[in-house]
């Protein structure tokens, strides 16, 4: 079987990605990774989980509309890490995650803020839940999501966020893509993270084309990449990202 699969679309399996993000978290819980790998996955790179974030949290967060009446919604929050920049610098935070586990260390580590709500939850799903349904945002982060979300349902999830977005209101996105073509990797082994692993590599174009319904209905602000912290093993895929406000 070939795990590593080029240009041709085949769908992940939620039930994988679930159980290697629920093990992320255990090992998390255990210390035997840290808040950044857990979830930016440098594990044979012990610096590199926290060299990025330091780097994505100083390009991102001036960006972003933030206030102490400004609600957040951070999908597929992991265990926390964007929480960090956000918490102490908006009104409401509310964090999801598809991992129960994931939910669970973020919950723990700031059940002391009060502005802060954490919800096991997938992107597809969060539309429907009761504790979002007539919320509307001012920032919305989605980094290292849609990567493990198949195409028919990412599309749906990005046609979906204006209905929850107020006036002026900032989205972040932020993916590992394909640099020249899509790549799947299909629960294929991972010698540094010591799991096997799933995820989509789509190209910016497809990137785009997903998100059209979206971004026909607000403003691309800035678009580019972070090279800056690329994996120089890893010269298939980069970081793309883009802002969009709802004008």
């Amino acid at each position: 079987m070939n795990n590593r699969v080029y240009n041709d679309k085949v769908n992940v399996d939620d039930k994988n990605i679930k159980a290697f993000f629920n093990n992320r978290a255990k090992r998390f819980a255990a210390g035997e990774v840290n808040q950044y790998t857990s979830v930016v996955l440098g594990d044979n790179k012990p610096d590199y989980g926290k060299e990025w974030h330091e780097f994505e949290k100083k390009q991102v967060v001036q960006h972003l509309n933030l206030g102490p009446d400004k609600i957040v919604l951070d999908i597929g929050c992991g265990i926390g890490r964007w929480a960090e920049n956000i918490i102490d610098h908006c009104g409401e935070y509310i964090g999801t995650d598809f991992s129960d586990e994931m939910i669970k260390s973020a919950g723990e580590r700031f059940k002391s803020y009060s502005n802060a709500l954490f919800i096991n939850s997938s992107f597809q799903d969060i539309f429907k839940n009761k504790k979002i349904i007539g919320k509307k945002f001012d920032t919305v982060i989605i980094a290292g999501v849609s990567m493990y979300i198949n195409d028919a349902e990412l599309r749906k999830c990005y046609d979906s966020l204006t209905d929850i977005l107020n006036e002026g209101a900032i989205v972040y996105i932020e993916e590992s893509i394909g640099v020249n073509e899509r790549l799947t990797l299909d629960h294929i082994w991972s010698d540094s993270l010591k799991d096997n692993y799933d995820a989509i590599y789509r190209t910016r174009k497809e990137y785009l084309e997903l998100m059209s319904g979206l971004t026909n209905r607000v403003q691309i602000l800035k678009e580019g990449y972070f090279e800056q912290l690329d994996k120089k093993e890893l010269s298939e895929t980069s970081h793309w990202y883009i802002f969009l406000k709802k004008c």
